[in-house]
């Protein structure tokens, strides 16, 4: 009879965080990898920018760019 009202009435707000989760299990499970690999390359970018240009760059625009790349 559970089953019944469930489908035939509006879905239970337990049922929606269980949905939410697995699908955000299976997200993060696939997406976990690339993203930390584009984030570290991203972030060895700046850093050798800002190695080769120390000289010509302020200290704030240094931060500034740091703060970009977070």
């Amino acid at each position: 009879m559970d089953k019944v009202v469930k489908r035939l009435g509006q879905p239970r707000v337990e049922d929606f965080f269980k949905d939410i989760r697995k699908y955000h299990k299976a997200y993060s499970i696939k997406m976990k990898t690339p993203v930390s690999f584009v984030l570290v390359g991203v972030y060895l970018c700046a850093f050798i920018f800002i190695k080769m240009n120390q000289d010509s760059l302020t200290e704030s625009h240094q931060i500034f760019i740091f703060i970009l790349t977070l």
